[in-house]
């Protein structure tokens, strides 16, 4: 592409600038409006680069360049050591504190979803007490592989936050979705919780690669925009969770259909599930609609909207389950305040363990590989 026709993307710590008419981004870094720092992209680039060196620009880092003599050749520098090709939405640095952080976060929502406790309403002849109890840790009786299914959140969250700083990656990924992948699979027979839910409205078998394909594709896409085999990845994920919503589940019934049957027995709890299903068929059709083509800082934007639809539908789900069951525990219990507060801190604190918990296993394998992938990938 001519040096004329080209438009500069620009990118800064994560944020998108442009993309701007050569001109336009030569004047802006002579008047400081960009800096020598700013990584710089157009059209037909194999990677981003500094802004002066796609400009064809010598000078000092900590000094506003001048403009290159008539005829100056643009030079050809080679990527810095260590940093993918192909077009990237963030410098190497920031990608490593962006995955570490996400990392981090990760882990902590696994950690307090298996140490959370419960509260139940404990009835006697004296009345009604709260009582606490620990899911995670009730090991009377248990089975090696129970045990498994019960702390392996636990032991996942612990090694996660404890290498998201200290270990960089290929290590800290591989050892973290290595480590999750056999304990799930250890404890495969107890992992009904999120089985059951996703039975309950489709089958698991178009769920999981659906689910798997299009975070991890999303996520990969976001920070490798041009990337065509994430490009796919994200058409296939889309694909089988759109599907999972469509297709007869093994009650014999289309999801989409039995929401609608829902409204007129338990419209809460169809409203609940619309907005699960909507939110997750958004992000469906946004990775469809978002080609490979496309401008890379308009890839990278839509990438992060469709991974905030589909992992924020559960959270949108689990909310408003809570708001349901305060509503339905006040519409049969006549209480007086003590009791009136039993009704919202029992059902308040099983949603913060069951969201913890339910977006820490849904994300840690997704998260996990799409670092893996960004690592190992080259273009």
């Amino acid at each position: 592409m001519s040096g004329e026709s080209r438009k500069i993307h620009i990118t800064r710590k994560g944020e998108q600038f442009g993309p701007y008419p050569e001109e336009t981004a030569r004047k802006f870094l002579n008047d400081g409006q960009l800096k020598v720092t700013d990584l710089a992209w157009h059209e037909g680039a194999d990677s981003w680069k500094p802004l002066p060196e796609v400009l064809g620009i010598a000078a000092a880092p900590d000094a506003p360049p001048p403009p290159p003599g008539p005829g100056a050749p643009s030079p050809k520098p080679a990527a810095p050591a260590g940093q993918p090709a192909g077009p990237i939405t963030y410098s190497p640095h920031e990608e490593e504190d962006i995955k570490s952080t996400n990392l981090m976060h990760i882990g902590i929502l696994l950690i307090v979803g298996a140490i959370f406790p419960i509260i139940v309403r404990k009835l006697s002849g004296d009345g009604a007490s709260l009582g606490i109890e620990f899911p995670n840790f009730k090991f009377s009786g248990a089975k090696f592989t129970q045990v498994v299914t019960m702390l392996w959140p636990l032991i996942v969250g612990i090694t996660a936050v404890s290498m998201a700083k200290t270990t960089k990656d290929p290590v800290r990924c591989g050892v973290v979705l290595g480590l999750s992948t056999l304990c799930f699979l250890i404890g495969a027979d107890h992992n009904g919780a999120i089985t059951q839910v996703a039975n309950g409205m489709g089958t698991m078998d178009l769920f999981v690669p659906g689910w798997l394909c299009l975070v991890m594709g999303c996520r990969t896409r976001h920070m490798r925009p041009a990337n065509l085999p994430a490009y796919i990845l994200t058409l296939v994920g889309a694909g089988f969770l759109i599907l999972f919503w469509l297709a007869p589940g093994k009650g014999g019934g289309v999801p989409l259909v039995n929401v609608f049957k829902l409204f007129g027995h338990h419209t809460f709890l169809a409203i609940s599930i619309l907005l699960l299903m909507g939110m997750q068929i958004a992000g469906g059709v946004i990775c469809c609609m978002n080609t490979w083509k496309k401008p890379a800082n308009q890839v990278a934007s839509l990438m992060m909207l469709s991974l905030k639809l589909v992992t924020g539908s559960f959270v949108v789900f689990l909310a408003l389950k809570l708001l349901h069951d305060v509503y339905a525990a006040f519409k049969v219990n006549e209480v007086d305040f003590s009791g009136t507060t039993q009704l919202i801190i029992v059902p308040l604190v099983k949603t913060i363990k069951q969201t913890a918990l339910t977006l820490g296993i849904l994300l840690v394998f997704p998260f996990t590989a799409s670092d893996l992938l960004t690592r190992l990938m080259r273009r």
